[in-house]
């Protein structure tokens, strides 16, 4: 959801990132993956908070309509 999270914010194609990242994850760790491909710290709280509110807001949305 984090990634999902960071597709729906990036401005430019993110189809390339994310070819990029499914590379390079048979040979990383997740933490390095996050920090060279999303440029951000797993051991942050900010790219969890990130995927949560996605799933709220669908969630908001569900029971909106």
């Amino acid at each position: 959801m984090g990634i999902y999270a960071r597709a729906l914010k990036s401005e430019s194609s993110f189809e390339e990132s994310y070819i990029a990242l499914l590379q390079d994850s048979g040979s990383m760790t997740a933490e390095a993956l996050a920090k060279k491909h999303l440029d951000v710290d797993l051991t942050k709280p900010d790219f969890w908070q990130e995927a949560i509110d996605v799933v709220i807001e669908d969630i908001r949305q569900f029971i909106e309509a």
